[in-house]
């Protein structure tokens, strides 16, 4: 029995090298391709089976809708054709904006700034991560069978997910609930119904996905920091020069912070002149789309994005001491008080009576001012606010730890091959 036992034990071991030799690759591209094309395999062969009816939609309301989705799909096919990574990130980037334009054309404007404001800043930190990549692709792992299986299972992935949308859309039997979210709205003091239904209607899913959003940024920024930690050390561990020589013609004294971080030819004084001018700009546009999100397209999250890019502005300028100079909190600190603003504002109305997340309309009189009419959900909005400002932080901080170890490590490399 117990020579059995071992036997058996033995062949699922070989089993199991046998199937992670053929499986586990270590291919990014391979592993997505397994995944979506289970997802054609066994969602895709449920809905066939099912035979649902797809309904009869229109294939365009607006004239310019064509344009959009032949741009669309112009660039996707692009992509799959690139040579160089930050060309695909860009074509990808196109593929995004076009989204943003179908939400604007169908009437959708907090949707369309959204995924407008989402778009650029993955580009930005994308691009930023592409800095210590190649530039190309590796030739190897581009080849043609590969590019046209990938394309066919993109393509398969778009049919099955658009074939389920449609078949779900006429398998409805109940009523849509948007006109009671329209009815309803009025309640909540909020003329913008999608505002209304994310910090009012929807208060509780924000909350979890905001919190999610926290451990994945803190959890992502860790992952860098702990690879980086191993260099950083070493830098550390230099020793500084006791007695740096200067000249006459040298100025002791840097106007701009971050003077040194990157090399002359990388800066220029214009710019960083001119984005610390539109900086306090944009904070302000930042801080009018939060308090004006009831009201019209805006919100906590769009304007958090904004007041990120601000700050991400600062730091393609400046560098991490230009962005340390605009910003003095920790970027956890920020994030983190903005997650407890958003969960005291969720538990703050059971103490007076009332049900968690519930909002009150309050009317306020001010001298010169008026009746002014504002919603207690706006504490809501600012620690959405505060929470993506610090997530947005906390990526550009990780990145920046990163690519300063990149330049430093190409520029010993340069004085290496120089000698």
């Amino acid at each position: 029995m117990q020579h059995a036992y071992d036997r058996a034990i033995e062949g699922v071991d070989r089993l199991a090298v046998t199937l992670t030799r053929h499986t586990q690759v270590g291919s990014l591209p391979a592993y997505l391709t397994v995944l979506l094309a289970t997802v054609i395999a066994v969602p895709g062969a449920a809905l066939v089976a099912a035979a649902p009816s797809l309904g009869s939609p229109p294939l365009w309301r607006y004239s310019l809708e064509p344009v959009l989705a032949v741009v669309m799909l112009a660039a996707a096919a692009a992509v799959v054709a690139a040579r160089h990574r930050l060309t695909a990130v860009l074509l990808t980037g196109a593929v995004g904006y076009g989204a943003a334009g179908l939400f604007l054309v169908r009437g959708a404007p907090d949707l369309a700034l959204t995924q407008f404001l989402v778009e650029t800043m993955t580009l930005v930190v994308v691009v930023l991560v592409l800095r210590r990549m190649p530039a190309r692709f590796d030739p190897g792992r581009r080849s043609v069978p590969g590019r046209v299986l990938r394309g066919a299972v993109a393509v398969g992935v778009g049919a099955v997910v658009t074939c389920f949308a449609l078949a779900a859309a006429s398998a409805r039997t109940a009523p849509v609930i948007s006109p009671g979210y329209l009815r309803r709205a009025a309640e909540t003091g909020a003329y913008n119904v999608v505002n209304a239904i994310i910090v009012d209607f929807r208060a509780l899913d924000t909350l979890g996905e905001i919190s999610v959003v926290l451990v994945a940024a803190v959890g992502v920024g860790s992952l860098v920091r702990f690879r980086d930690r191993g260099a950083v050390r070493a830098a550390d561990e230099e020793p500084p020069a006791r007695f740096p020589t200067t000249h006459w013609d040298e100025p002791r004294q840097t106007w701009l912070p971050g003077a040194g971080e990157r090399p002359g030819g990388e800066r220029s004084v214009l710019l960083e002149v001119a984005i610390r001018l539109l900086f306090p700009s944009i904070l302000v546009l930042s801080l009018f789309l939060l308090f004006s999100g009831h009201y019209r397209p805006g919100g906590g999250f769009s304007g958090g994005l904004v007041a990120g890019l601000a700050f991400v502005l600062r730091y393609l300028v400046g560098g991490q001491a230009d962005l340390g100079a605009a910003v003095r909190l920790r970027p956890v600190a920020v994030a983190g008080t903005g997650l407890v603003i958003a969960a005291v504002v969720g538990l703050a109305p059971p103490a007076v009576g009332g049900t968690p997340l519930d909002s009150r309309l309050m009317t306020w009189h001010l001298p010169l001012v008026g009746e002014v009419k504002w919603a207690t959900s706006l504490f809501l909005d600012v620690g959405v606010y505060l929470l993506v400002v610090g997530v947005v932080l906390k990526l550009l901080s990780a990145v920046g730890v990163s690519l300063g170890e990149a330049g430093a490590a190409a520029a010993r490399e340069g004085e290496g091959s120089v000698r």
